[in-house]
């Protein structure tokens, strides 16, 4: 992975195992789901029942928003109501207090019920971040898990080998017994660790499924290609205005001011105002609150802003660490294909290859959780900022 500095953009080539195909045979007629990193999300929206309960929510609150619009009065400055009702006009008299307090509350209502809404679709979009935080890590584990089980099988294998050989020798007198048990003591340590490979696999494998709302017995996931994903860094004060603009807290603090920004222009459009003792208390005490509101936003503004930055300070050292990874690999791997070769050409025995070819595993390993580990760095980071998806 190379990292390529420009006036405007970082970019990171990476080319890693992230295509996975849906396998299980029972459901044959089924077309093959693909996951991988840049789709987590969209499979967490899509299926997770946790977005769909909110989903049912939004829709209930939009429905009464809807409603309270078409039923709302309106207050004129003189403090006569005007209500439509099936096309009509009414003109409401009062002249008590009570009778402000309840229409404003009325004509509040719209605000009220659209703010709602909004504050649903927020909390749905940091339900989605969250949960495609956990399908990351999930994801990264279960190809680990896989990995792992790979060669913790290969061992396995060579760990055998090695115990028939010495079988072998000490049958023909070269090894002595206490040799041939620690060689079947490697055997079932190799048989053991290959067993507790296939249930940590099976066990990333299910909460895979179930990080994205997938009912766990229906999917089996198997890395069988090879896919190029590129990121992209703008640079910093570009997230950073975003996560400002977008990020749940900040909007969830708008809306509140908002709302109660509303509210302080219809006491200041009613005569009680004037005169009402009552009134004015409940109009000091909203001006007190949008002040404290503005306290906190700026309080969150700063928050926001020193977690993105170290955010994107760590994912731009984590590319820098897998350059340096990547450099020792490329060392690394002509030693790996010249054991092959010297296997194929008899030079080394088959044991000592294997146990090569488990080294080249390892090192493959590490480079692939490397660039999962950047890929989900990244999803956390682009979730910081309050955009939640890969783009």
């Amino acid at each position: 992975m190379k990292v390529r500095e420009g006036e405007n953009v970082k970019k990171v080539a990476i080319f890693i195992a992230l295509m996975v195909v849906f396998a299980n045979s029972t459901y044959a007629t089924l077309e093959p789901k693909v996951v991988n990193m840049y789709s987590l999300p969209f499979n967490v929206e899509k299926n997770h029942p946790d977005v769909l309960l909110i989903d049912q929510s939004i829709f209930s609150a939009k429905d009464s928003a809807y409603r309270a619009s078409n039923e709302a009065p309106h207050i004129d400055i003189e403090g006569t109501t005007t209500t439509k009702k099936n096309g009509s006009t009414e003109f409401i008299k009062f002249d008590d207090v009570t009778s402000l307090a309840m229409l404003l509350k009325k004509e509040l209502l719209p605000q009220e019920t659209e703010s709602r809404v909004a504050v649903l679709e927020a909390d749905r979009n940091a339900l989605i971040q969250k949960l495609g935080r956990e399908s990351a890590d999930a994801f990264v584990r279960h190809y680990v898990a896989e990995s792992d089980l790979q060669i913790e099988r290969l061992k396995k294998d060579i760990a055998s080998y090695e115990y028939k050989v010495a079988l072998d020798n000490y049958n023909q007198g070269r090894l002595t017994e206490f040799q041939l048990m620690m060689a079947n003591y490697k055997f079932k340590l190799a048989v053991v660790s290959a067993e507790n490979a296939e249930w940590t696999y099976e066990n990333a494998l299910r909460d895979l499924n179930v990080s994205m709302g997938l009912d766990e017995s229906l999917t089996s996931y198997t890395i069988n290609s090879w896919a190029s994903a590129e990121i992209s860094l703008e640079p910093l004060d570009f997230y950073l205005a975003g996560a400002l603009e977008n990020r749940l807290e900040v909007v969830v603090n708008r809306i509140e001011i908002d709302n109660l920004s509303l509210e302080k222009e219809l006491y200041e459009g009613t005569r009680a105002l004037k005169y009402d003792t009552a009134t004015q208390y409940d109009y000091e005490n909203i001006l007190l609150e949008i002040d404290l509101l503005k306290l906190e936003s700026e309080q969150i503004k700063g928050a926001i802003i020193d977690e993105v930055t170290k955010a994107y300070n760590e994912l731009i050292l984590s590319m820098e660490r897998h350059s340096g990874l990547e450099r020792y690999a490329s060392e690394q791997f002509p030693v790996f294909e010249n054991s092959e070769l010297n296997y194929k050409n008899g030079w080394i025995s088959e044991v000592e290859y294997l146990k090569s070819e488990v080294e080249r595993m390892q090192m493959e390993q590490d480079l692939t959780v490397s660039e999962l580990s950047i890929l989900k760095s990244f999803v956390t980071f682009k979730n910081l900022t309050g955009s939640g998806y890969l783009k």
